[in-house]
């Protein structure tokens, strides 16, 4: 791949004037240079197939900030797929005979839903056009095996299955797309009845890591190349050859562990993944930044506290000094108690971390909706330009 890409690439062949094969001595990639580079990230080799539209075409989401166009061989892109099909039916028999339904970007397609015999897509527009509750009763009513959802979107989901309940099909729920926290999945799981996993990856290069039964995310070895520096991620895809994507740094935050021996069987490369992004960072007067795992630190340690009471959270930061906590707490723990004794620990991190002068803020929501514009929910948003 390295060899295809520095051959082939001309934003590559800009980098370096000789292919260098050792892959610790070839540069970081950071998705801003990606987005200036536009056509040039494209392979001669598929210059024709790009030219007339037989390359599959997808972009990011923009939960960074930052979007842009990527491409993939079709056949490539299936190719990508493969260990984690393998693994879906290894672990937990899930197969793409098996009915499914997922949500899509908003900004694809005019349609609420696309269904056929083994698929029912559903636009993410549906989440805030005042028609979830329909789309809920046609997610039930065409009964799917397993779905792919965003914790976000699964702990909406869970709502709407308290009122007008589940169906007996439902056997397999597989996390994408954000951070997933210990207290949305045994939500989900206790409402779904269902078994459930996590699945880590980015539309350029596809599947990254996926959880076995034992707990454990297993990076897909034949797939990608991932490296950890710090606690900063690089990837490299071994499949996508349209697009090549060498020592790319990702904006999530985690830890390789290399070479473990798994109860599942499997032994190879294990990552363990941290909530909050690498470019999730808290702005202080005087140009200082902190990240914001600073603050997350404190809905961790009060959910350890009181036993998972947290669902969902967001923390915005409105200015400096001003911050804004939304929380989504467990409603078998919702007690006036409860609630007084969460902001009176929230206000003393914020002020014990950050400043004595910080003005803190604290909502509770029935439920914290993705952002219309990636679909996703972030836990930390900064205004603070």
């Amino acid at each position: 791949m390295i060899y295809h890409a520095y051959e082939t690439v001309p934003f590559y062949q800009g980098l370096i004037n000789n292919i260098v094969f050792d892959i610790k001595k070839l540069p970081i990639i950071e998705k801003k240079q990606m987005i200036e580079s536009g056509r040039s990230l494209l392979s001669s080799k598929y210059m024709g197939k790009y030219l007339s539209n037989q390359l599959k075409w997808t972009r990011t989401s923009g939960s960074s900030g930052l979007l842009y166009e990527i491409y993939w061989d079709k056949v490539d892109d299936k190719k990508s797929m493969l260990e984690l099909w393998l693994l879906r039916w290894k672990y937990y028999k899930v197969s793409p005979k098996q009915k499914m339904c997922y949500f899509f970007p908003a900004d694809i397609g005019n349609d609420d839903y696309v269904e056929s015999d083994t698929k029912l897509a559903i636009s993410r527009k549906c989440l805030y056009d005042g028609n979830l509750s329909e789309i809920y009763k046609k997610i039930k009513q065409y009964k799917p095996e397993w779905m792919i959802l965003q914790p976000g979107i699964s702990l909406v989901l869970c709502e709407l299955a308290k009122k007008y309940g589940i169906w007996k099909e439902i056997r397999y729920i597989e996390f994408t797309g954000e951070f997933l926290r210990e207290e949305v999945r045994k939500c989900v799981e206790d409402t779904f009845c269902c078994i459930t996993a996590n699945q880590y990856g980015t539309k350029e290069v596809n599947s990254i890591a996926y959880e076995c039964p034992e707990g454990n995310m297993h990076v897909m070895t034949r797939n990608v190349y991932l490296e950890n520096k710090g606690q900063n991620l690089y990837v490299t895809s071994l499949s996508n050859y349209a697009m090549p994507f060498i020592r790319y740094k990702l904006d999530d935050r985690g830890c390789i562990r290399r070479g473990v021996k798994c109860k599942c069987g499997r032994c190879g490369d294990v990552i363990d993944l941290y909530e909050g992004r690498e470019n999730d960072v808290i702005k202080l007067p005087k140009g200082e930044k902190v990240h914001s795992y600073t603050l997350m630190q404190s809905i961790h340690r009060l959910n350890y506290k009181y036993e998972g009471c947290i669902l969902q959270y967001r923390i915005v930061q409105e200015a400096y000094d001003k911050f804004t906590y939304y929380i989504v707490l467990n409603k078998e723990d919702c007690t006036e108690d409860l609630k007084r004794e969460i902001v009176e620990e929230i206000c003393y991190d914020l002020h014990n971390r950050i400043g004595n002068e910080c003005i803190c803020n604290i909502i509770y929501e029935n439920n914290i909706y993705p952002e219309s514009k990636t679909g996703k929910c972030k836990v930390f948003l900064s205004n603070v330009k």
